[in-house]
């Protein structure tokens, strides 16, 4: 008699069925606990005011120097003052329901609206909540019951995001996955309301048109009225043959008039003159030359005696206080560079980001390296002049 090795197959499937088995007992577990939430929730709800009255809960709210003092009667009295404003601005800054409740409680204390003897104003994070959901509906609605037929231009911009969504796989399931999507938002004219926001295919011309195109006519909005289309100025939308506005022309069968933003149009000379004389980009952040390649580490190198550049034009006359930080840097490193002398604070700021769609901090970093460079090459004087 010979005692040979376990059923491999065998135990594979016992072993499969035994994880099965667990996975669908796990499963009932969750849809039972999921039930008893959603049922806790819904009799939370019917029972919930405007305000908690629980003591406990409202006292997480308050400063420590109106939670030590007794509690009056008043303290119970409802919250009934609705909070529009302070949802949206909720959504729009994405502060949590609590951190909001204590911000907005903190403001109240201060005014005086609530105290010691009177904190029937407090407000908790569930009225923030149900705020919220209020206003939420609400904009839906009035947005849902406005009037698109009348509109006669529309503005659009896009942006590519790492969105999380459920791709189907091979084994027929649905799994997570990171991709790059591009997201069209849309403005629409007279009086810059917004109109509708789309997610097409791809970044292409013709994507993009259709799923304009396709907003539009959702959204029962006259093609013959729109007389006016408004975007960046990048080739995808201006090409004169295949761009998103001249496909909007061929579908809408009638001519538009062009509003292209003239920031974009800024960059590209510098853009043309740093290919020019340095060489092509290499990617989103990166050059192939070698001034552009030390353009990275340019903030990091200590300043050294360089030449300065005369400037045609004064700038005594720029308030810099009127100024973006990038904006102030360049004016501030204009002026040195054309005393030729640098100081030791502005050259530990920084720069700004190096990307090639931000020509501002281009060229504050071109500056950089300037004051940098003990012997600059005449492409870097070129660039510096310019």
């Amino acid at each position: 008699m010979v005692i040979g090795g376990i059923d491999r197959e065998e135990t594979s499937k016992l072993k499969r069925k035994a994880e099965r088995e667990e996975a669908n007992l796990k499963l009932m577990k969750k849809q039972k606990t999921n039930e008893s939430i959603q049922a806790f929730s819904a009799k939370s709800a019917e029972d919930n005011t405007d305000s908690d009255t629980d003591t406990d809960t409202v006292d997480e709210y308050l400063p420590e120097s109106v939670k030590t003092t007794p509690k009056p009667d008043r303290q119970c009295q409802k919250m009934t003052i609705s909070l529009p404003s302070l949802a949206k601005a909720c959504d729009r800054t994405g502060v949590s329901d609590r951190s909001a409740a204590i911000l907005a409680t903190s403001v109240l204390n201060d005014l005086g609206v609530v105290s010691s003897i009177d904190r029937s104003k407090v407000i908790d994070r569930s009225k923030i909540r149900r705020e919220r959901s209020k206003t939420r509906e609400k904009l839906q609605q009035n947005d849902d019951q406005f009037d698109h037929t009348g509109i006669e231009g529309v503005f659009f911009d896009g942006r590519k995001d790492q969105t999380l969504t459920q791709v189907l796989g091979v084994d027929n399931k649905y799994h997570r996955k990171t991709v790059t999507e591009e997201h069209i938002s849309i403005i629409a004219e007279p009086g810059s309301s917004y109109f509708s926001h789309t997610t097409p295919p791809s970044g292409s011309s013709k994507d993009i048109t259709e799923s304009l195109v396709a907003s539009l006519k959702e959204r029962n909005a006259k093609t013959d009225n729109i007389k006016v289309v408004g975007c960046d100025g990048t080739n995808v939308n201006t090409g004169h043959k295949a761009g998103v506005i001249r496909r909007l022309e061929e579908t809408f069968e009638h001519p538009l008039q062009w509003l292209v933003c003239l920031l974009h149009t800024n960059e590209l000379p510098l853009r043309h003159l740093f290919e020019a004389l340095d060489g092509a980009t290499t990617s989103p952040h990166a050059f192939s030359g070698s001034i552009g390649k030390r353009l990275l580490t340019c903030s990091e190198q200590p300043v050294s005696s360089f030449e300065p550049v005369h400037l045609t034009e004064q700038l005594s006359n720029v308030d810099p206080k009127e100024l973006s930080t990038d904006q102030r840097y360049l004016l501030e490193m204009c002026n040195s560079i054309s005393k030729g002398e640098c100081s030791v604070d502005l050259a530990m700021r920084n720069p700004g980001c190096l990307n090639h769609s931000r020509w501002l901090t281009t060229a504050n970093r071109i500056l950089r390296l300037y004051v940098s460079d003990k012997k600059p090459s005449e492409n870097l004087k070129t660039l510096v002049t310019y």
